[in-house]
């Protein structure tokens, strides 16, 4: 087996990110049902209407706790087993606060993964990227030795690969049967 590095993204990869947006906008903005709130795309200012301060507002409180932040399903489990197969993991972010993230994956059991603030001009090198954002894919298409993987969310199932950049995988389940499936994790 040779050893690969697959590179993974924090929010909408690993951390369920909606989930803690809906909880900070029930908090900030009194929706009674915060699960009824749709989150289709990342331009607060147009789903929204906020303005750029209020935007800046609500990221800043959706980052600084990690409650009601779980991680996505299978997430957990689908990186011990990548581990356990030998695969070198590091985790690609462009969230501000490390000491966060730090927190993050130590709640989850993922203290021994060592996350990388990623200035995405400056990212290393990896085999594989697992992102649910087709625009840092994008940008970390020179990085990429092997394959490029969308998670599949709300925010991207209307963009398409016209460049060929990623393979779409639905879920955690659906990312590791592709890798098996096709010799990606072997």
């Amino acid at each position: 087996m040779t050893k690969t590095t697959i590179a993974l993204d924090v929010d909408g990869v690993l951390a369920d990110f909606n989930t803690r947006m809906r909880h900070v906008m029930a908090e900030e903005y009194g929706f009674l049902d915060p699960n009824t709130l749709k989150i289709v795309q990342w331009d607060f200012n147009h789903a929204y209407g906020l303005t750029k301060a209020e935007e800046k507002h609500l990221m800043s409180r959706i980052f600084d706790s990690n409650d009601h932040f779980p991680p996505m399903p299978g997430a957990i489990e689908g990186v011990q087993g990548l581990v356990e197969r030998g695969h070198d993991i590091i985790i690609t972010t462009a969230r501000k606060d490390p000491a966060n993230t730090q927190e993050w994956l130590e709640l989850n059991g993922l203290d021994f993964i060592t996350p990388y603030h990623i200035d995405l001009e400056e990212a290393p090198e990896f085999d594989y990227l697992l992102d649910d954002s087709p625009k840092k894919i994008g940008k970390l298409r020179g990085n990429i030795k092997k394959q490029a993987f969308l998670f599949d969310s709300r925010q991207n199932e209307d963009c398409t690969d016209i460049f060929n950049q990623w393979i779409r995988v639905f879920g955690w389940d659906g990312f590791l049967d592709h890798l098996d499936t096709t010799g990606y994790g072997s």
